[in-house]
């Protein structure tokens, strides 16, 4: 029943984002990766054979970037991609964004390049990574999920 719409003093209101549980910030803190490699290299992508022959233990990671950047780019076929721009434990990334409720913000700024927590753009506590189905012989790292900060938390 919390995520039910509710009325008060004759205005509805519905509930958007819940709150965190918590302890929620900590299991996430305990459950990601550190870096600088994310699925055992700092490449945009792991060879498939690699994986074949030794898979990973999870195609989702969870990493706690520095200078997150959302980049507005055109493909071969002219349509445009959102990449992500960020630092882990020191090397940089660009991977990109198939979250499509952050692809929403990102091309709402109206920008070809925006850094989190910039004018209405929320600052970025994590990123979900994630591994592509095979491709060209890679399965290529994307960022699926983008977690924003707590108002207050300073991370």
């Amino acid at each position: 029943m919390a995520n039910e719409p509710q009325s008060i003093n004759r205005a509805r209101w519905q509930l958007v984002q819940p709150s965190p549980a918590p302890g929620s910030w900590d299991i996430l803190e305990r459950s990601r990766s550190h870096g600088p490699a994310i699925f055992g290299n700092t490449a945009d992508g792991v060879p498939f054979e690699e994986l074949r022959r030794d898979p990973a233990a999870a195609s989702l990671t969870l990493v706690a970037p520095t200078r997150v950047r959302f980049l507005v780019r055109r493909d071969q076929a002219r349509a445009k991609r959102i990449r992500v721009a960020f630092d882990l434990a020191g090397q940089p990334y660009d991977l990109s964004l198939t979250d499509p409720v952050w692809a929403r913000k990102v091309f709402s700024a109206g920008k070809a390049a925006i850094d989190a927590g910039e004018g209405r753009m929320p600052r970025v506590a994590y990123l979900v990574v994630s591994l592509t189905e095979p491709f060209e012989g890679y399965c290529h790292k994307v960022v699926a999920g983008v977690v924003p900060a707590l108002e207050g938390d300073s991370r």
